[in-house]
């Protein structure tokens, strides 16, 4: 049904700044509440829905959690502006997170993007010729200044606050990390990261003289930023006397002290380097367009900043607190650019002759590849051969959780990761990251799913996919090679698809330390065979598996 027929005309340009006229007159609302009152007005509980159905297709992708109605992914969600000027004011590596965004963007349009960026920034821009910078002349502090006055001067066209936070604005923190939020606050509809940082006006001359003076043609030089504004990092000089010791056949070079013409200017030390070690600041974004191997230290301090988000090109993360205990991994890390975890996953799938199954089957398999393109091939499916099923208990041909977790444990390395999931489960882009560190520090973890009704479309992002549904189960669980051989005789020998084995598998993860991941799963909603059946005799073996184990360890069913 469309709006149209109640009075409201809908233009999402850009998605999320929602714009519309009632009887001819243009109105603007941040709060789709503000457009529920109008439909309340407008006539009865079924019209009221219907019109709200439509606006929230509209844009669900950018609307609050709690005022997703209708649970769709479509392809109707996304909307694209041509119109959109954007603000990044704060430092450099606030800039350069946004970049690729942008660079999606004139890709699209074929036009330099307008950005306004702060004057003591502006420089930064030289190197890309995708974008025409607008110099805000005021502090780099004051986005929401910046912002107004583009709105003042740019009539024409809708400007958008990329900051997540700043002095005249609170922090407004949706996503995963920092950078992550750059991208969504950007409202430029592509995955976060899913393009590199490009600099296509890099100054030759500049760099030849930079590496003339600091790098090592005798030695393999290692790169050093232990300086930043934003997340400071107070371990420094430990780490680098660690380094020395652990690798004393390596140049260390100290980029922090470097003043170039141009941040930028020290890609070509990136390019001729071995690796970078670096903390959360520019230089660490930076990597970004050189892909170089790089040993990131990323925060876990109680600053504004909070974190920044893995990349293909990361070989080891560790958070500040760590680091100290890690300098020999660092230092592994360094000598051995192959230490970054693989992720092998095993699934449970039976030929379909269900459409419908089989395509959310298939829209599953979409969203492994894109995140395996996304992560540079980090994904590794085993192909499961069952030796064992539920019908030696007069059940259907379900495979039990051990046998899959011990063919996925001998194909892993010994630094890899352990998954399972359920086949029809989709993952949020950027889940990679989130699993690497969590099982890097943690060991383990596990997420529980949120269920649209109907998926169509591939989410975007995190917050996309925290507009769902959250369900009480827990559809993917990851863990290290080590993680699973100690524990594998904590956990019984249940059975996949039937009730309770991810109760326990959870409360297993959480009693060893392990951590959940939020809005890192999304799923369609259908039937399922174990709450259809539920004394089928699969579901009763679980229960009575899951009773004496939660007895053995003094847990209860919730």
């Amino acid at each position: 049904m469309s709006v149209e027929k109640f009075g409201i005309d809908i233009n999402t340009t850009p998605p999320g700044d929602w714009r519309y006229t009632i009887n001819g007159k243009m109105q603007k609302s941040y709060c789709i509440r503000q457009l529920a009152m109008w439909a309340k007005s407008a006539g009865d509980q079924r019209k009221k829905d219907e019109i709200m159905h439509d606006i929230i297709r509209e844009t669900m992708p950018h609307i609050p959690r709690q005022n997703h109605l209708t649970g769709f992914l479509s392809e109707k969600d996304i909307h694209f502006s041509d119109k959109s000027l954007h603000v990044m004011l704060g430092r450099a590596g606030d800039i350069l997170c946004l970049l690729p965004a942008i660079q999606s963007e004139y890709e699209r349009l074929g036009t330099k993007q307008k950005l306004v960026v702060s004057k003591e920034f502006a420089p930064l821009l030289d190197g890309c010729t995708y974008v025409e910078p607008i110099v805000f002349e005021k502090d780099f502090r004051l986005p929401a200044h910046a912002t107004n006055w583009a709105t003042r001067s740019f009539p024409e066209s809708c400007v958008i606050n990329c900051a997540v936070c700043a002095e005249d604005m609170r922090i407004d923190q949706k996503g995963w990390s920092f950078d992550r939020d750059i991208w969504i606050n950007s409202k430029i509809p592509i995955s976060p990261h899913s393009k590199r940082l490009l600099f296509d006006n890099r100054d030759q001359t500049r760099e030849d003289v930079l590496k003339k003076q600091y790098i090592s043609f005798n030695k393999k030089n290692v790169l050093l930023a232990m300086d930043g504004h934003s997340s400071p990092f107070f371990w420094g000089e430990e780490l680098m006397k660690g380094l020395f010791k652990a690798l004393p056949e390596y140049n260390f070079i100290n980029i922090s002290g470097i003043r170039s013409a141009r941040l930028y200017d020290l890609l070509g030390l990136y390019d001729e380097a071995d690796s970078l070690i670096a903390i959360d600041s520019a230089p660490l974004h930076l990597a970004s367009a050189s892909g170089i191997n790089t040993i990131a230290l990323v925060t876990d301090q109680n600053t504004m900043w909070h974190q920044s988000s893995w990349k293909p090109h990361h070989n080891l993360r560790v958070p500040y607190s760590d680091v100290v205990k890690k300098i020999d991994d660092i230092a592994s890390a360094v000598a051995d650019k192959r230490i970054s975890p693989e992720i092998w996953f095993v699934r449970s799938r039976k030929a379909q002759n269900d459409a419908e199954t089989q395509r959310r089957y298939d829209t599953a398999d979409r969203s492994i590849s894109q995140e395996n393109w996304f992560s540079g091939g980090k994904w590794k499916e085993v192909d499961f051969t069952s030796t064992r099923d539920a019908t030696c208990i007069n059940d259907a041909p379900v495979p039990f959780i051990h046998d899959m977790l011990d063919q996925a444990n001998a194909k892993a390395n010994v630094n890899d990761i352990i998954c399972i999931l359920n086949a029809d489960i989709n993952l949020t882009p950027g889940i990679t990251g989130e699993i690497l560190d969590a099982c890097y520090n943690f060991g383990s973890c596990y997420a529980q799913r949120n269920d649209f009704r109907r998926i169509d479309r591939l989410a975007l992002n995190e917050v996309e996919c925290a507009a769902g549904r959250k369900y009480p189960g827990a559809d993917l669980f990851a863990f290290t090679k080590e993680w699973w051989v100690k524990r594998k005789g904590l956990f019984p020998d249940m059975l996949l698809g039937r009730e309770a084995w991810d109760m326990i598998m959870r409360d297993l993860i959480r009693m060893t330390g392990g951590i959940e991941l939020h809005n890192a799963i999304y799923h369609e909603m259908h039937e399922s065979h174990w709450l259809q059946n539920r004394g089928c005799a699969g579901n009763e073996y679980n229960k009575r598996l899951a009773s004496a184990w939660l007895a053995a360890n003094g847990r209860n069913w919730w």
